[in-house]
């Protein structure tokens, strides 16, 4: 196997597994809990002992079983989820995690009611009606990945349903998440995904449009393997 040829990529990705989870306070400002959960997500492929020396550059880490396969994780994926009716002052929470202020733009100033709320300019324009946001923190794809077509938007895209159902909005900060290429070509990649410009650096996504569904549709027909 020679996981730079694309065909042996697409074999791999049609075995990979996504893990999904969350974690968040059990306390908070309401009996419901604090309102924002931290996220995370991880596709990984399992290949044999003999296949390992010819993956070079295929996974961002491994854990190796007693049979002497590789499991190498080979994209993830992290970010926050708010729950705007227990929330209350999201940009406040947003404050206690890292790299994350930024999408205070996003929400409102607190009205004493307990409950988050988009701000005013941005609520009007989203017509999704759900009650939780999905911040994107970063996305990572294992080198051997790059260049594929798509890929990691794929399994972005596949990771999120996972995360909320049906989610008010969705936002990511192209000028954060990026790790080694031009931010630039972040913000073309997040656009070809249906997101739009919100201020100077977030990107959003009204779930309710078919602009996202339509960019996955385009996705799965085009990359083997998915």
């Amino acid at each position: 196997m020679t996981v730079r040829s694309r065909p042996d990529l697409a074999g791999l990705l049609g075995r990979a597994r996504m893990t999904v989870g969350a974690t968040t306070s059990l306390t908070g400002d309401t009996l419901s809990g604090s309102g924002v959960a931290v996220w995370s997500g991880e596709a990984s492929v399992t290949i044999a002992s003999a296949d390992r020396a010819e993956a070079e550059g295929a996974f961002l880490s491994e854990c190796r079983a007693a049979d002497g396969s590789v499991t190498g994780t080979f994209f993830e994926a992290g970010g926050l989820l708010v729950d705007l009716q227990n929330a209350g002052d999201v940009v406040a929470k947003l404050a206690d995690h890292s790299g994350f202020t930024a999408f205070g733009v996003l929400f409102g100033e607190p009205d004493g009611s307990g409950y988050g709320r988009l701000s005013e300019a941005l609520d009007g324009t989203i017509t999704a009606s759900g009650s939780h946001v999905v911040l994107i923190g970063h996305v990572v794809l294992a080198p051997a990945w790059r260049g594929s077509g798509g890929v990691g938007r794929l399994l972005t895209s596949r990771l999120l349903p996972w995360l909320c159902a049906e989610p008010r909005l969705i936002a990511v900060a192209p000028t954060v998440t990026t790790r080694g290429p031009v931010p630039c070509r972040a913000r073309r990649i997040w656009a070809s995904l249906g997101f739009r410009p919100y201020g100077n650096h977030i990107w959003i996504l009204d779930p309710a449009t078919s602009d996202h569904d339509d960019a996955v549709f385009d996705l799965e027909t085009r990359l083997p393997g998915a």
